[in-house]
């Protein structure tokens, strides 16, 4: 039996996927690549979803409308939702994501920071990106 959860990474930039998956793969878990957000409703309706990682800012639909979509199924109310932004997010922005987002994660230059809408503890990790050539420095330039 695997034990595995199954990640659903959201982004229309392969390079960030792959920085992501560079990130993510020593967890264990099953990494789920998505580039777009209808690419992520189908792998949301064949295969359980545990959490899904998204990009804030892509072309068909934002990160917070696929958000909103995801939560309206009875199916996904309890999926774990991060959004990444490669901006701070203003008020405005928060406004527009759905009620209930606990957590969001934001790239800069290298580090990775998750909070709680800015309520609570804030954890950063900075990652090593070493040589322009790395999958990490290609998907953060």
């Amino acid at each position: 039996m695997d034990d595995k959860i199954n990640i659903l990474m959201v982004d229309d930039h392969p390079g960030k996927l792959v920085s992501y998956e560079a990130i993510l793969e020593e967890l264990g878990e099953n990494l789920i690549k998505a580039h777009s957000a209808s690419e992520a409703l189908e792998h949301l309706l064949k295969t359980e979803i545990a959490v899904v990682l998204m990009d804030v800012n892509m072309p068909e639909l934002d990160g917070f409308e696929l958000g909103k979509m995801i939560h309206a199924h009875p199916r996904f109310q309890n999926t774990a939702i991060i959004f990444i932004s490669g901006v701070r997010l203003t008020d405005l922005d928060r406004l527009k994501g759905i009620r209930g987002m606990r957590e969001r994660l934001r790239r800069l230059n290298g580090t990775l920071e998750i909070g709680s809408n800015g309520r609570g503890t804030r954890v950063t990790a900075t990652i090593p990106l070493q040589g322009t050539t790395s999958p990490m420095r290609q998907g953060f330039a």
